[in-house]
């Protein structure tokens, strides 16, 4: 389908404002943070940027507190490349406020898979596929549900796969036409160093795809298909840019290295038969609900299944250079899924949220395929086949849609994400307590809530389900937090957390007394 590239360009953009819009439905009316503690160590990391106006190095104590062993190389720094985190900070800057700035930042980089996607598919398949792919990428729920739990840099490092591909692909092609253009393999390498930077996870899933791509290609073609010297600058050019970060390089090297956490254990390997299964047998140990393995709550209603396995039929039975990039995508993510039968199950679960990416366009590439034996249909050919595709959207539009926006139109609403209340004595303790302070924390309603305050205050906050007398003994201050237990009207915690009050801190001096949130300095 040939289109005018005004009327794509205008596309494009109606459909990427569109998912914008909608993944920014969370804090579109309400702009306090939300998310799990992932959501919170990301945005301390940037909001510490901002504070001190320098990349972060050695980690601040209230930041160490929770995360100081987390770089395996050198414990006390940060564990993450600080490119990603350098962008929220800017946001930071640029937007002139603490928290929107940083969620609309992220909802902007979380999305732009949608757009690497439509180029890929763009330049291979054409404006159509790319355009209907994007379109259901605006609604996958793995996607959506990571985004909001808060594996950020997660999400943005997919959006690297197609492109690295995409460019490795024409690097290859261009020297089997004997036009070599090795821009594409430096770009390869590049992006590549990127990927390796925004997460480490999302460039494995990457060097994965890439060496599938390698195999195939060599097993089609019977032949090299790159120059060695343009490969071995690539190469280096990668190497020259994860050096730039060494700490939170090796961090990765140590991992992965034989006896790093990363690295597979046979007391976690899992049945064989889990390689004839796709998320069937995974466990995530009560981290995520039972409805992100499921296909029909997290990719689509179960009829599109039939596309997607026309889709990887067609791809499989052509196999041409084009097809041959998907399959190494589809081999490459069937890889990291099922890392677990060697004995690596720690992030199997997550790859999953990788697997949209892959699967709408094998789901729009059998539906195409379909309807490209309306040929045979003389004048009516063009009505049929856009009032398929018009329904298609429209029965998209009415499941996965309506399942998305309900999703993110609810998302930590009322006292599940941080009150006003609680984010006013956040920044109290910011601006008032030690930078070493510990603070005890009674009441808050969940841990996720807790971590938030802890982070937004610049502050180590103890926090636990049960309470244990242990953890007081470093304790500077008591922060009493009775507004959650108040407003849902739990008596029996508010009661019981009084009783405590006033017979364990009558001696302690009190600095916070605001809208149900009292903090004391221990006397």
């Amino acid at each position: 389908m040939r289109v005018d590239r005004k009327i794509e360009f205008v596309f494009v953009v109606l459909l990427y404002l569109s998912c914008l819009w909608l993944w920014s439905l969370p804090f579109q009316k309400n702009s306090l943070p939300y998310g799990e503690v992932d959501a919170s160590s990301h945005f301390a990391v940037a909001d510490y940027m901002t504070q001190t106006d320098k990349p972060i190095g050695l980690l601040p104590y209230y930041i160490d507190k929770r995360y100081g062993g987390d770089n395996d190389y050198k414990n006390h720094v940060l564990w993450y490349h600080p490119p990603y985190h350098t962008a929220f900070s800017i946001a930071q800057i640029m937007g002139g406020e603490r928290v929107l700035p940083v969620f609309l930042a992220n909802a902007i980089f979380s999305s732009i898979v949608l757009l690497s996607v439509y180029f890929v598919i763009r330049k291979m398949f054409g404006f159509l596929p790319a355009l209907l792919s994007g379109f259901l990428l605006m609604f996958s729920m793995r996607d959506i549900m990571a985004y909001l739990w808060g594996q950020w840099p997660e999400r943005m490092g997919f959006a690297y796969l197609p492109l690295v591909l995409y460019c490795f692909y024409k690097y290859a092609r261009s020297y089997l036409d004997k036009e070599e253009k090795p821009i594409y393999i430096y770009l390869t390498g590049i992006l590549l160093a990127v990927n390796f930077f925004v997460h480490p996870m999302t460039f494995l899933h990457t060097a994965a795809s890439i060496f599938i791509l390698v195999i195939l290609l060599f097993a089609k073609e019977r032949k090299l298909f790159f120059n060695l010297k343009h490969v071995s600058l690539a190469i280096v050019i990668f190497l020259v840019i994860i050096s730039i970060f060494p700490l939170q390089t090796m961090n990765v090297v140590v991992r992965l290295l034989p006896g790093g956490k990363d690295t597979p254990t046979e007391t976690n390997r899992v049945s064989i038969s889990r390689l004839f299964m796709w998320a069937g047998g995974l466990s995530a140990e009560g981290s995520v609900p039972d409805s992100y393995f499921s296909y029909n709550q997290m990719i689509g209603p179960y009829w599109t299944m039939i596309l997607l396995f026309l889709g990887v039929f067609i791809i499989f039975f052509r196999r041409n250079e084009k097809d041959i990039v998907l399959i190494s995508w589809l081999i490459g993510l069937y890889f990291m899924v099922h890392l677990d039968v060697i004995g690596q199950p720690g992030r199997v679960h997550r790859s999953l949220s990788a697997s949209a990416q892959i699967f709408y366009p094998l789901i729009v590439l059998g539906l195409l395929y379909l309807l490209s034996y309306s040929k045979y249909l003389g004048k009516y050919k063009t009505y049929l086949k856009y009032g398929v595709i018009a329904i298609f959207v429209i029965l998209i539009m009415f499941s996965s849609g309506k399942m998305a926006y309900s999703q993110l139109k609810g998302a930590y609403g009322g006292i599940i994400r941080v009150t006003p209340y609680q984010y006013d004595a956040a920044e109290w303790m910011k601006d008032n307590l030690p930078r070493d302070s510990e603070v005890y924390q009674f009441g808050t309603l969940t841990m996720a809530k807790s971590r938030w305050m802890w982070m937004l205050s610049d502050t180590y906050i103890i926090y636990r389900d049960i309470f244990d007398e242990r953890d007081l003994v470093n304790a500077t201050h008591i922060l009493m937090d009775y507004s959650d237990r108040a407003a849902i009207g739990d008596k029996n915690t508010v009661d019981g957390m009084q009783s405590w009050e006033k017979e364990n801190l009558a001696n302690s001096t009190l600095l916070y007394n605001k809208n149900n949130i009292r903090v004391y300095q221990r006397g």
